[in-house]
């Protein structure tokens, strides 16, 4: 499996984003916020599985209700 891996171009582009909104080092950063900004396409994927795995719990809870 190839390393998941980030441009530290990019890394510097985020933490200069975050330090305007003047965070302080007890400042909570989501792990969507992180995930998201810089693994878009990974952060899609999770989001596409969630919503598949709620639709197949949802269709299963009928198909035993039946």
């Amino acid at each position: 499996m190839d390393k998941i891996t980030v441009k530290y171009g990019l890394l510097k582009k985020l933490i200069k984003a975050i330090e305007k909104t003047n965070p302080t080092d007890e400042t909570d950063l989501s792990f969507e916020f992180i995930v998201g900004s810089l693994f878009p396409d990974i952060m899609n994927k999770i989001k596409q599985e969630i919503r598949f795995q709620y639709t197949m719990g949802y269709a299963a809870g009928l198909k035993e209700k039946r």
